[in-house]
């Protein structure tokens, strides 16, 4: 919500498509914890509102950030950390880094 008051982000393997987690391996187990946000209208409204990747603005200051990931992590999976990072580099315009870090032939942690 306030990125500005942040020196530095590490982000470790992170869940951060909020709205599509459950497509992606063992993701569906999670539904009870995070939520439906396709099939359930609530639960897609306050599911929206703290998904990080659909919470990328333009304009805002956003600190020096590591996003992490792991090639054959089967629990969350690559492709969320490479979309925000993706997402990051798109509508940040700042002279902060956002890097992203894919460690090879290594799983969830």
């Amino acid at each position: 919500q306030r990125p500005e008051l942040f020196g530095a982000v590490v982000c470790w393997v992170p869940v951060i498509d909020m709205l599509r987690y459950h497509k992606f391996t063992v993701g569906r187990y999670w539904i009870p914890e995070y939520g439906n946000a396709q099939e359930n209208p609530e639960h897609f409204k306050f599911m929206y509102a703290y998904s990080p990747l659909h919470n990328v603005r333009e304009g805002v200051d956003y600190p020096p950030t590591l996003i992490m990931t792991a090639d054959t992590d089967d629990r969350v999976v690559p492709g969320h950390a490479l979309k925000f990072a993706a997402t990051l580099q798109e509508k940040y315009a700042g002279p902060k880094p956002i890097l992203l870090r894919v460690e090879s032939k290594a799983g969830h942690g």
